[in-house]
């Protein structure tokens, strides 16, 4: 299930690629941060360009889980990119690193500075996207960025803000990469439960979703909308970030589709 606002009313969206408002739109680099959904969320937008074979590159400024696939690339070849995107139409790159997630699966790392450039090139010369996950959150629905995040690579077009609904009703401590952070920024205590409200003022803060953002174009994607509860917290959000003056140009719900069976 895909949900976008508009005017005060959630619509469904057919795919990820119409849902970022990516469709016709020339080679883009698209960078993810905040809370836990990240790769899930890179997963499916590029499927949606694999499935109408457009070239998609998936990468990492950070750390990003490994994927066993013949399309996976850990080192810094331009050669091989090439080769990947000529038999497979996509590639996912990094570096190796001892890094793993909480289940135990290796982790890859970022590339150099000038081989992203390089990719950036040759996507731009094919029409083909980058997708990048520029942010950690350990998996945890929110996050609040420290000095030194997000890594938002200067050839970023359009920044993608995620935040799990699954917070609201628990513990800063429970739910939130940097707690800390979160709780100073909010005025709260780490013990105090996430609200609605929390997620609106993150979600527009220069110090959360907004940091190091710029001019670029920002879609705020609120996740695991998987019942009513949820998908009524998540209006309720996309109603008070819409009375604001500095918001996100394009706001989202994902979740299981809850309307299918009705």
């Amino acid at each position: 299930m895909i949900l976008q606002y508009n005017l005060g009313n959630l619509q469904k969206v057919n795919n990820y690629r119409e849902a970022f408002q990516l469709v016709g739109m020339p080679s883009q680099v698209v960078s993810f941060v905040g809370g836990g959904g990240k790769t899930t969320t890179i997963r499916r937008l590029a499927k949606t360009y694999w499935e109408e074979e457009i070239p998609v590159v998936v990468t990492t400024t950070t750390h990003m889980r490994y994927e066993d696939v013949p399309y996976m690339l850990l080192e810094e070849s331009i050669e091989k990119l090439i080769e990947l995107l000529d038999v497979y139409g996509k590639c996912v790159v990094g570096n190796a690193t001892d890094r793993k997630t909480a289940d135990g699966t290796s982790k890859f790392c970022s590339t150099s500075e000038s081989f992203f450039e390089e990719i950036c090139q040759e996507m731009e010369r094919r029409g083909g996207v980058v997708l990048v996950e520029a942010d950690g959150a350990k998996e945890l629905p929110c996050k609040v960025p420290e000095e030194w995040e997000p890594v938002i690579p200067k050839q970023t077009t359009q920044v993608v803000a995620v935040y799990g609904l699954d917070a609201i009703g628990k513990t800063f401590a429970e739910t939130c990469f940097r707690a800390e952070l979160a709780a100073e920024l909010l005025h709260k205590k780490i013990e105090d439960k996430v609200t609605t409200d929390d997620i609106v003022c993150l979600a527009v803060s220069e110090l959360g979703s907004r940091k190091s953002v710029g001019n670029k174009k920002l879609h705020l994607l609120l996740n695991k909308a998987d019942s009513d509860e949820r998908i009524a917290y998540a209006l309720q959000i996309c109603k008070k970030i819409d009375t604001m003056s500095e918001k996100p140009e394009n706001i989202l719900i994902t979740g299981y589709d809850l309307y299918e069976s009705r």
